[in-house]
């Protein structure tokens, strides 16, 4: 089965089959393809077996890294080697575009598979689900739009947060975009709605606090952050919050230097 496949760039009128391949409970994917189509760092692929699409995945470059994201296999053609074919084109294509440093994050299901393709446990992202009712906790009123002098702090939180510069992606989602700042007037944390789940970072607790209590006011139900940031677990834990599932976090080639800490909401299992 594998031999049949053929692999090829996905196009973006076959962003309308992505629901017809992938799981229910992973919300509309179409979204990440469409808000990311075309750009320079995006590079999605398709499986094809006799003119069907039976399976998706993509790349998307950062400055030094490459991560792996939204590879998918249709139900009834799992288990067949298409995902490891899909898995290591990627990896190629990566390597390909001198990326070294892979990451993705994958579900329980597909984390075996990953670990024979030589990928390593790096972290573990919790994912919450959002209590009945949540009582506010922390003061919003230092979160403002950003503006465009706020982009270089942005960027340079980002990577401190991330260990790997995003700024060319991240750029695109600044418009509707919050930061917090602090009674110095320093920026201590931003929200970026637009971009995946909608990005947190923050330096400290009473930033990355206000700025998820404005995201949760949104009424967006779940929340995905790093078991590292021990402490927003357990602030989630105390109001209320179920974890329900456990994301793993995997690279291939040399570690980051990153402080998970500093996540307190994250884009997307396709970009960390």
């Amino acid at each position: 089965m594998p031999d049949e496949i053929e692999l090829l760039p996905l196009q973006f009128e076959d962003i309308e089959e992505i629901p017809r391949i992938q799981p229910p409970e992973w919300g509309d994917v179409r979204l990440v393809f469409r808000s990311h189509f075309s750009r320079p760092y995006f590079l999605p692929i398709k499986a094809m077996l006799d003119r069907t699409i039976v399976g998706i995945g993509q790349v998307i470059l950062t400055d030094q890294s490459a991560w792996l994201g939204n590879i998918i296999v249709r139900k009834e053609f799992q288990r067949r080697g298409i995902g490891r074919r899909i898995t290591r084109a990627l990896t190629d294509l990566a390597f390909s575009r001198n990326r070294e440093r892979l990451f993705l994050i994958a579900t329980a299901a597909g984390r075996s598979l990953y670990h024979q393709l030589g990928f390593k446990d790096t972290a573990t992202f919790q994912f919450f689900d959002k209590p009945v009712k949540m009582s506010a906790t922390a003061n919003t009123s230092r979160i403002r739009p950003i503006t465009d002098r706020d982009r270089p702090q942005l960027y340079e939180l980002d990577e401190r947060a991330f260990g790997e510069d995003r700024s060319p992606i991240l750029k695109h989602f600044l418009p509707n975009g919050f930061v917090y700042q602090s009674p110095n007037r320093k920026i201590s944390g931003f929200y970026l709605p637009d971009l995946g789940e909608g990005l947190i970072i923050a330096t400290d607790g009473e930033s990355g606090n206000a700025l998820f209590q404005k995201r949760a006011r949104e009424k967006i139900v779940k929340v995905v952050v790093p078991e590292a940031n021990r402490t927003f677990c357990r602030h989630l834990s105390d109001r209320g919050y179920r974890v329900f599932r456990t994301g793993f976090m995997m690279n291939l080639g040399p570690d980051k230097n990153w402080q998970p800490e500093m996540i307190y909401s994250r884009i997307g299992g396709y970009l960390g």
